[in-house]
């Protein structure tokens, strides 16, 4: 097995002091920029790079980054799984390739455990506002990055997220173009920030088309079982007033389908059914139910390159810019045949 190239192979191959190249490496020191540049280049020719706990003891860092998803109840993240595997997938990736390791805290981790972990940073995913991460870095000047914004915070550099208004509208715009005139919206009407732009979106989408708008509201936690209990109620209540729905969460929008399905009201056909992001449940329903796709593997990475820019210091894009969105269109929302056709 051929020996990993040491800082001393750097010194010599690049012509200078082991200090120097700890120094060019750091981002320590009075050194001219052409040094620096020339010991990075050799230490990545050579195929250099400095442990966690060199790189720790040399920056003052601890080198862990951490990362909490709280926007959810626990009995509604099963739907939801591969949007945060492919997020955390992601965010761990990059984290690594910048040399930190990242640590997944559980949404009610303690204030006290917080503070012993000494993150350098860390990003929150779909935060409420009251996470004690959040409030423990901010309280020692430390960098948090959020995926979503902070409810009631205004938008923020240090925030990724999609463009969930415009999202809302387009896929209003698909229920519209499938046939449908009277869509409602399936929500918990509190939580994550992307819940309030959804609202956004579909009320303004309603005034621009003189549709009177139709909100369910989930009570209790957004599980299936909720979605299909609230569901059911509006099918009952006045089942005519709505032919579709979309949905604030994967989960809703399956027990939306069982309370049309328990009801005989046929999907698409009677109801047309969408959720605000994909996942295997809505893939493998029957029908399968149209859905965005958020792509949290960039929203995963971004919020880590971003993350780290701001620990060490560096020029960092604006983290404002929307994370594209696709809209993903199965049978749930077919277009439904010409009355008279």
């Amino acid at each position: 097995m051929a020996r990993r190239p040491s800082i001393h192979d750097v010194a010599t191959t690049a012509g200078v002091s082991i200090t120097t190249v700890s120094h060019a490496l750091s981002g320590k020191g009075r050194l001219p920029q052409e040094t620096r540049d020339h010991v990075r280049r050799v230490a990545e020719q050579i195929g250099y790079a400095p442990s966690m706990h060199a790189r720790g003891l040399a920056t003052g860092r601890t080198m862990l980054l951490g990362i909490q998803a709280s926007g959810f109840d626990s009995r509604a993240l099963v739907p939801q799984l591969a949007y945060f595997v492919d997020l955390l997938n992601a965010a761990s990736a990059t984290a690594i390739e910048h040399g930190y390791a990242l640590v997944l805290l559980p949404p009610d981790a303690p204030e006290d455990k917080v503070h012993r972990l000494a993150f350098d940073g860390a990003a929150i995913v779909d935060p409420v506002g009251d996470e004690h991460l959040l409030t423990a870095l901010r309280a020692e000047g430390k960098p948090v990055v959020t995926t979503g914004r902070i409810p009631g915070e205004p938008v923020s550099p240090t925030a990724i997220d999609s463009d969930h208004v415009a999202a809302a509208v387009m896929m209003l715009d698909h229920l519209a173009q499938a046939g449908c005139e009277r869509p409602a919206l399936l929500t918990t009407g509190r939580g994550p920030s992307y819940v309030a732009d959804a609202a956004r979106g579909y009320r303004s989408w309603c005034a621009a088309h003189k549709v009177k708008p139709r909100v369910i509201t989930v009570r209790g936690a957004p599980t299936e079982e909720a979605g299909e209990r609230a569901m059911g109620r509006a099918l009952d209540a006045d089942g005519a007033a709505v032919d579709a729905v979309y949905a604030t969460l994967d989960a809703l929008a399956i027990g939306a389908l069982r309370a049309a399905r328990a009801r005989g009201v046929g999907v698409p056909d009677e109801l047309a059914i969408a959720a605000i992001t994909d996942s295997a449940p809505l893939r493998a329903a029957s029908p399968p139910v149209t859905a965005l796709d958020l792509h949290p593997e960039q929203i995963g990475a971004r919020a880590i390159e971003l993350l780290v820019g701001l620990i060490e210091g560096r020029d960092v894009v604006d983290g404002s810019e929307p994370v594209p969105v696709d809209l993903v269109p199965r049978a749930s929302t077919a277009a439904r045949a010409t009355v008279g056709a």
